[in-house]
């Protein structure tokens, strides 16, 4: 952390920075078929697949940069096996899933997205018997183990070693969703929409009025 922010944008390279806030193309899609409100990662993510599935003309707005809310301040660990034991198995299915997405998208793309192998270490308040079972992936250490795998690591009565998960940087994700997301508008916030026959037929902007096929909205909470 850095003057009380995340590293993210320090590290990042120029061209993944300015990826990130490409502003208004001056031919801004009026009548895409897919329009995507909000351009962090699930929005540009959204956009990407949608894209890759061939659903048409695809376009994301954002009002303020891409990645500038939660997407860009996230650890951007990558590791649903981490999961097991306290979340439920649907979403733990689900984070499973979206980390095999991402390395495939990730081969697709030459590499862009950036995935890393991780191996993660994390240290128990109590001990664990050796032979628990947490799944395939997941080993459970004594605390002489615990300390073989990070020598750092203080005093703990033992730890988990989960391996073959991974990591991105936040923003070079962002940057190449975005490049495959078709138009990406930044500086573009929506003000309402205008429903007709129990659908979206017009989201009103800050530069004008789109009528979309169909609106997916990714604001966040």
């Amino acid at each position: 952390m850095g003057r009380g922010e995340p590293v993210w944008r320090d590290t990042a390279g120029a061209g993944v920075l300015a990826a990130l806030e490409p502003g208004v193309p001056p031919d801004l899609d009026r009548r895409p078929d897919v329009l995507v409100v909000g351009g962090g990662v699930v929005g540009l993510a959204t956009a990407a697949i949608c894209a890759r599935a061939g659903l048409g003309r695809i376009a994301v707005i954002e009002r303020e940069r891409l990645a500038a809310q939660a997407s860009g301040s996230a650890a951007a660990l990558l590791t649903p096996e981490a999961h097991v034991w306290t979340d439920p198995a649907p979403f733990v299915a689900l984070a499973r899933r979206s980390l095999q997405l991402l390395r495939t998208l990730d081969h697709e793309w030459d590499g862009a997205v950036g995935v890393e192998p991780l191996e993660w270490v994390v240290a128990l308040p109590r001990a664990l018997p050796l032979d628990t079972e947490l799944g395939p992936l997941v080993e459970v250490l004594d605390p002489e183990g615990a300390h073989i795998a990070e020598p750092e690591l203080g005093q703990v009565p033992g730890a988990l070693r989960i391996r073959k998960q991974a990591r991105v940087h936040p923003l070079t994700l962002a940057a190449a969703l975005a490049a495959r997301a078709g138009a990406v508008a930044t500086g573009v916030e929506m003000l309402g929409v205008t429903r007709e026959r129990g659908r979206v037929a017009t989201v009103h902007t800050s530069q004008g009025d789109i009528h979309p096929g169909a609106v997916v909205f990714a604001t966040g909470m």
